[in-house]
């Protein structure tokens, strides 16, 4: 048990065995400041000084502190499932963003498909994306090269170069969608 906690449980006690601070600091041969800084939550008191004060209460302090440390470890799980799902929610609403999908579908298809074949799948979409990039970007220095020998650059240029910064974020975005999965299915 930690303190403020600990202080109030002392006084409770104290006071249910009808016993003031001075009386209970001569059955424990402490100082009556220590006790007052234990009772108040000031200080945590040295286990010697808790084993006499458990004495003379008659309440065991350290199975208490293991009861409590077995409620936060509980306490603790459950706010990991939650910050788990927490965290699901946050990536499956990433995901539909970049893929311009509903959030509700996104979850339908996660719970109906393995998330390995989900990742399957958009591995050659990832694959396609990096093709059609090299392809456009191909296309652009062919066209840079020979509109600069002709000394001037022309709209479709300009164009396949829009196209290729088109095509870059979509990979930008299937590589983001492909991380997310793999968090995904990390997290279950």
């Amino acid at each position: 048990m930690k303190q403020p906690d600990l202080g109030f449980k002392i006084i409770e006690l104290r006071q249910t065995k009808g016993l003031t601070q001075e009386e209970l600091v001569k059955q424990c041969n402490i100082s009556v400041r220590t006790l007052q800084r234990i009772e108040s939550g000031e200080v945590e008191p040295r286990g010697y000084t808790l084993r006499l004060i458990s004495k003379v209460l008659d309440f065991d302090f350290f199975s208490l502190s293991q009861n409590d440390s077995d409620h936060n470890s509980k306490a603790s799980k459950s706010d990991d499932i939650i910050n788990l799902d927490k965290a699901r929610a946050i990536l499956i609403k990433r995901y539909a963003l970049l893929s311009n999908s509903s959030v509700d579908k996104l979850k339908t298809k996660l719970e109906t498909i393995p998330i390995e074949d989900i990742i399957e799948k958009h591995n050659k979409v990832l694959t396609l994306s990096i093709v059609l990039v090299i392809m456009v970007s191909i296309s652009v220095i062919v066209l840079f090269v020979s509109l600069y020998l002709a000394e001037h650059i022309t709209i479709i240029l300009v164009l396949n170069v829009l196209v290729l910064v088109v095509f870059l974020k979509g990979l930008h975005d299937n590589y983001e969608i492909k991380n997310i999965l793999k968090a995904l299915k990390e997290i279950g």
